[in-house]
């Protein structure tokens, strides 16, 4: 079992994807990569690595999700995935950069899940997100 980090991009045209997840370097440089599980998709991926990140998402004890998203005419396979955490709402955090109409009525199931818990793990991932998303 194991903490997974999942990255989304949410982008108008693939051209736009950044293919290098900024959580695997942050994760890496810390030293935690034996604490997490790090994943990413964006609304372009390919039905295989959705479906290994159906595994990825049974396998895990927590889930926290950093979504960057702008506005775009079709979410792909990431509302698939969001309804997927829906069932596991329990156990997901999410946090959305940006915005995405579509994406943010998908989310509002979570909007009890708006503040991370404060445990160990979490707070990594808040540290991760600081370098990131600078307050």
């Amino acid at each position: 079992m194991h903490t997974l980090l999942l990255y989304i991009q949410v982008r108008k045209s693939p051209m736009e994807v950044r293919y290098q997840n900024p959580l695997h370097q942050i994760i890496h440089q810390e030293g935690w990569s034996a604490n997490f599980v790090t994943y990413d998709i964006d609304n372009y991926s390919e039905s295989l690595i959705l479906n290994q990140l159906k595994v990825a998402i049974s396998n895990a004890t927590e889930i926290f999700v950093l979504i960057d998203a702008e506005p775009a005419p079709n979410l792909g396979g990431v509302g698939n995935i969001v309804s997927i955490l829906a069932d596991k709402s329990s156990k997901v955090r999410i946090r959305l950069e940006g915005g995405h109409t579509i994406l943010e009525k998908y989310l509002s199931v979570f909007s009890h899940q708006k503040s991370v818990v404060n445990t160990h793990e979490m707070q990594k991932i808040e540290t991760i997100l600081d370098k990131i998303y600078p307050k």
